[in-house]
């Protein structure tokens, strides 16, 4: 029977952090010094976002569509914790600039686009990325 030593599991953790690195560029490499470089820990906030936040977008379109901008803005509040969280900072910008165009009343067209394009764009590539470490 083999030991398991603690960098075999730092190195099993690299190969699982391996699929997100295209998708978040170096991103990940700051979100996981925020998080002591605990692999399991990003892996699990990474499942978090796809599986607690896949309607963010769609939740978003369905506050803002009954007028509901109070509720829209205190989601987006909650959700750039995960973004934030995950290293994904381009969505966590988009999140802050919606956010501040609905709590100053300004059009928010333009913001609510760039947070939905970058969203989906990032929502795809971490469930892929989580599918492929899944089954290397």
């Amino acid at each position: 029977m083999r030991t398991l030593r603690l960098s075999d599991f730092a190195q099993e953790g690299r190969r699982h952090i391996e699929p997100f690195r295209e998708h978040l560029k170096r991103q990940h490499h700051a979100a996981l010094d925020r998080l002591l470089n605990n692999h399991e820990l990003y892996i699990s906030l990474l499942r978090r976002f796809v599986g607690d936040y896949s309607s963010v977008a769609s939740g978003l379109a369905g506050d803002l569509s009954y007028g509901r901008k109070e509720e829209a803005q205190e989601n987006l509040h909650r959700f750039k914790s995960i973004a934030g969280a995950i290293g994904a900072d381009k969505l966590q910008i988009f999140s802050t600039e919606l956010e501040s165009c609905l709590r100053d009343e300004l059009d928010y067209d333009v913001a609510l686009v760039r947070f939905n394009d970058e969203f989906d764009r990032l929502f795809r590539a971490v469930r892929e990325g989580l599918q492929s470490a899944a089954h290397p």
